[in-house]
Formats: structure tokens, sequence, C-alpha cells
């Protein structure tokens, strides 16, 4: 990721291509491409979603399905992405996804 923007720039840039490479529990570097950046609200709340699919090659990591990552803060208050451990919610936010699909957004 560019060093002078921050994950929320780089999310919400439309001409962005590059990359994001994040890192396992094994802090090793995964890179994944973006799909979409979805907005969704639930009961605690707003939350961002990014929707991306992964390009390293892992066992048990499916390449051909997306990921759902929520925006989160890390504890100097900077954007950072962690995997939506809540199932129910990873599948309504992938609806959500399909959904923008549908309609050419």
């Amino acid at each position: 990721m560019s060093e002078d923007k921050n994950l929320l720039d780089i999310l919400f840039d439309r001409d962005n291509d590059d990359t994001i490479v994040l890192y396992d529990e094994y802090d090793q570097e995964v890179e994944f491409e973006q799909v979409a950046v979805i907005p969704y609200k639930t009961r605690k709340g707003r939350n961002i979603y990014a929707v991306l699919r992964p390009l390293t090659k892992r066992e048990g990591l499916d390449n051909d399905k997306v990921q759902i990552f929520r925006v989160d803060e890390d504890d100097d208050g900077e954007p950072m992405l962690c995997v939506e451990e809540d199932e129910k919610l990873r599948k309504r936010v992938y609806i959500k996804y399909l959904e923008l699909l549908d309609k050419g957004e």
C-alpha cells in the first residue's frame, strides 16, 4: 500500500488497482485483489466491509472465493482490516455485494 495514503484512501479510490497485502497469523504475506467496498448497517452501528479475492496461493485458502473483511481501527486509530468472524454477517454482506453486482454498481 502507498506510504502517503491510508487504508480508507486506498479502498475508496476507484482508480486504484494496487493489490492489498495483509499478514496471516504466521506473519506470512497474503496478497489480495480488491473486489468491492460495502457500507453495511448492523445493530451495533455502521461498518465498512472490504470484499477481497486472494491472489496468493495457500493451502486452505480458496482463491476462487472472495473474503469479507471489516474495516476497524488499530490502537493508534488508524484503519485496518479484520476478518469478519460472524458467519451470518459475512453472508449478509456477501448478499449485499451480489445485489450491487446485479445493479451494475
